[in-house]
């Protein structure tokens, strides 16, 4: 059978994946650089995957614990600052992943485990920010202060991952302040 030219279902399974982190194709002010990339886990809705538009780039992935645990390695300080130093707002585009060697994940391996739980927590301390239906445990904590907090851990524990020291970690924070202007 020969499909039709104007056949577009050929490339539709990967926004069928339960699971997708995805990033906006333009993330934030134009700036130079692309000093706000951020992706998060989008998660089926009712049992039924979330499908994005087209303007959002995604990977597919079959388990909440995988997605959690790539989102956190991306919005790591040391990936964003690389992000950060090579490409602009106006291209976050698919070869993002394609410059990083993100491990595959192990559930068996600790750390994997650890980064997926801290991005999961930072995803629901993001809903206390940014949802406009806020989750009851938002009254009861200072958000901003605890997401600070499960950031540098996530920091700490991708440093781990890649084998980065605490010293060389600092040097990926100086280096996200010189990009931003601070």
């Amino acid at each position: 059978m020969t499909v039709p030219f104007y056949y577009v279902m050929n490339n539709v399974k990967a926004s069928l994946a339960p699971y997708k982190v995805l990033w906006g194709a333009i993330s934030g002010a134009i700036t130079g650089k692309a000093l706000s990339f951020a992706c998060a886990v989008a998660e089926p809705i009712n049992e039924k995957p979330m499908i994005p538009d087209h303007s959002v780039i995604l990977i597919p992935i079959k388990t909440a614990i995988e997605a959690y645990y790539i989102a956190g390695i991306l919005n790591s300080i040391i990936i964003r600052s690389i992000i950060a130093s090579y490409t602009y707002e106006l291209g976050q585009y698919t070869h993002i992943i394609d410059t990083f060697n993100i491990p595959k994940f192990d559930p068996n391996n600790n750390l994997h485990k650890k980064i997926a739980e801290l991005s999961k927590k930072a995803h629901e301390l993001a809903k206390c920010i940014y949802s406009n239906n806020k989750p009851d445990y938002c009254k009861t904590i200072n958000t901003n202060e605890e997401l600070k907090k499960v950031e540098d851990e996530i920091d700490l524990a991708v440093a781990e991952l890649y084998g980065i020291t605490k010293e060389e970690l600092e040097g990926f924070k100086e280096l996200m302040n010189i990009l931003s202007g601070k």
